[in-house]
């Protein structure tokens, strides 16, 4: 535990009440902390406590809480070690501030899904996951030098010495950046601007459009002649709005840059590891769990090769072995693809419906485009996810690190040995164990276990509820700003507009997201069907589940939300029907069920403790 003075090892920490007592044989050593109700637990090198931290304030003062009685236990160990062997411990002169930074154990605490309480013990192999002695390699890269040009460093993966020079010297690292080199530069940039700016300019773009909305009420914007509506309506944030949200998409990383801001510490394989000078860059691939270990997360960048490749794959089961899973992040490239071109036909589809309106009542194109084509292809870009998850335990099933693809054959002998030290470190396979047979334990891992920890990191559902919305937003939206509250400056009834938008809540928020589960759930059906059978059935089932029933529900919500001003009745079942479609999109878009299931897949049986009421910690 990092304490010289110590010379056993805490070979298991259980947090939280998930200690299943011994016989009578089993030792107690009881301590206290100031400020916790702590009780430790000593048997066979193994050590566990219950923590008692009442109500914490917030989220880091309970983490700085647990650190301090992991802290304790370091001590507790030693007393209960030196107890066991009856010789004197030199450790129980120590205090909890003694054992510095390198004491903190929340890492080797955390149960990783390989089945069993893997922990990478630091003492025994600093070498693995430190960088004791050679701090000068532990380096990042401020977000916004790889953001910059939009991703031009994602060029090629040639390195050189000025590469190398846009990273410095770091004490942690706030993601490290998985990826293969065979996949495009703008994809890469495209999902990592997802990834770290999506939440900017969604933000920034709601507040632009509630400007707009502002604005739109006092008949300052521009009006055009829309002959399927009463009132003259605008245009303008159906033109600008989903613009500015790609702007700040692409841009407003480099805007930060620009403001002498360098944003998160990211890790980067082209910039963080030296290209040129080959000792150095030996030693940094040396150390790449250590990367990894003093890493915030791990952002993923998902494609079909990615668990084909033997240093993607060292890396994922690396983090999992080191880090808990929501620590990881997988971003599944294509779908994120797919995703922002539907809100480019989005966007050209609303300038068609401008343009053709000012000639016609009903826009013939809208009930072909939308209902058709678009679905269409939401369903088949849904399915495609579907098969590759699907594909993950086939792919997986025969895993062998020497069958991996490896763009560089001299790096394999490199790589091979770390994972035997990996596997070594973290006690799948035994301390003297030779290196076929760590890699072995390795593959059996890969094949047994991976799959469903990489399908829980994956979700139940390709894409989260926030960028679900941001695309019904702009989509619907845009719609509501330039045409109700456009018509709120001509004469409009106050009420009349504000039912309107209730009613535009709750299709943009409610009734879309669950019609886009819907096209999930029935995309993953009857995947072993493909050619005419797979067509007839995604475009039935589209037709029937789907498509129909937002018809009948878009009626149900503009007919009650007209009425629910005069009549008690339709107001009652329309906040009713909010609040059933609100609880529904609550569970489609939790994971709570797919999480639990993948989780209890991967660890087998469940553990000692699962069912207990105790989770506060």
């Amino acid at each position: 535990c990092e304490q010289e003075s110590s010379q056993k090892q805490i070979i298991s920490l259980d947090v939280g009440g998930l200690w299943r007592r011994k016989e009578e044989e089993e030792e107690e050593v009881h301590g206290h902390t100031p400020g916790l109700d702590l009780t430790f637990e000593y048997h066979q090198n193994a050590l566990a406590f219950d923590v008692d931290i009442g109500q914490p304030p917030s989220l880091t003062s309970a983490e700085a809480i647990v650190e301090e009685a992991l802290c304790t236990a370091v001590v507790v160990a030693d007393v209960a070690a030196a107890h066991e062997s009856g010789e004197p411990s030199g450790g129980s002169q120590a205090t909890p501030s003694d054992t510095g930074s390198q004491g903190r154990l929340p890492r080797r605490a955390q149960q990783s899904l390989f089945g069993s309480e893997m922990m990478v013990r630091e003492s025994t192999y600093p070498e693995l996951v430190t960088f004791q002695g050679c701090e000068d390699l532990l380096r990042g890269s401020p977000l916004t030098t790889v953001f910059r040009r939009q991703g031009v460093i994602f060029r090629t993966s040639v390195g050189s010495a000025s590469t190398y020079a846009l990273s410095a010297k770091v004490v942690r690292i706030d993601a490290f950046i998985s990826h293969n080199w065979s996949v495009g530069r703008y994809l890469k940039f495209l999902s990592l601007a997802d990834h770290f700016s999506f939440d900017i300019a969604a933000s920034c773009t709601l507040v632009f459009m509630a400007f707009g909305g502002l604005v739109s009420t006092t008949g300052a914007l521009p009006y055009i002649t829309d002959l399927s509506w009463t009132y003259r309506v605008g245009f303008t944030c159906r033109v600008l709005c989903i613009p500015f949200f790609f702007a700040l998409l692409f841009f407003a990383r480099e805007l930060q840059g620009l403001l002498g801001s360098p944003g998160p510490t990211v890790f980067l394989d082209k910039t963080c590891i030296h290209q040129e000078d080959q000792v150095v860059q030996r030693q940094g691939i040396e150390k790449l769990s250590a990367f990894l270990s003093n890493s915030e997360r791990m952002v993923t960048l998902y494609t079909d090769i990615y668990l084909l490749k033997l240093w993607t794959v060292y890396e994922v089961a690396s983090f999992l072995a080191l880090r808990p899973i929501r620590r990881m992040k997988v971003i599944p490239v294509y779908q994120l693809c797919a995703y922002y071109n539907g809100l480019l036909v989005a966007y050209f589809a609303q300038m068609s419906t401008i343009v053709l309106r000012s000639y016609t009542t009903f826009a013939w194109h809208e009930l072909i485009l939308w209902n058709g084509v678009f679905g269409l292809v939401v369903m088949v870009s849904c399915r495609r996810w579907a098969r590759e998850k699907a594909s993950i335990q086939t792919r997986l099933a025969n895993f062998s690190v020497h069958n991996c693809i490896c763009a560089c054959e001299s790096d394999r002998p490199l790589v091979c040995r770390n994972i035997a030290v990996l596997m070594r470190a973290a006690g799948a396979a035994p301390d003297d164990a030779s290196d076929e047979t760590a890699l072995e334990h390795f593959n059996q891992l890969v094949r047994h276990e991976l799959p469903s920890a990489f399908t829980t990191c994956m979700g139940r559902i390709s894409l989260s509820y926030k960028q679900v919305v941001v695309f019904c937003v702009l989509w619907q939206g845009t719609t509501f700003l330039d045409v109700d509250l456009t018509s709120l400056a001509l004469g409009r009834p106050l009420n009349e507009v504000l039912l309107s938008g209730v009613g535009w809540c709750f299709w943009t928020t409610v009734c879309l997201p669950l019609a886009f589960v819907g096209m999930e759930y029935l995309a993953a059906s009857f995947l072993r069907w493909t050619g005419f059978p797979e067509l007839v059935w995604l475009t039935c089932s589209f037709v029937v589940f789907v498509s129909l029933p937002c018809f009948v529900v878009n009626k149900f919500i503009w007919v009650t939300s007209e009425n629910a001003g005069t009549s008690n009745l339709a107001l009652v079942v329309f906040l009713l029907s909010f609040g059933i479609g609100g609880a529904g999109v609550c569970w489609a878009f939790s994971g709570r069920c797919s999480l639990t299931c993948a989780c209890r897949r991967s660890r087998g049986p469940p553990s000692i403790g699962e069912g207990s009421s105790d989770h506060s910690l």
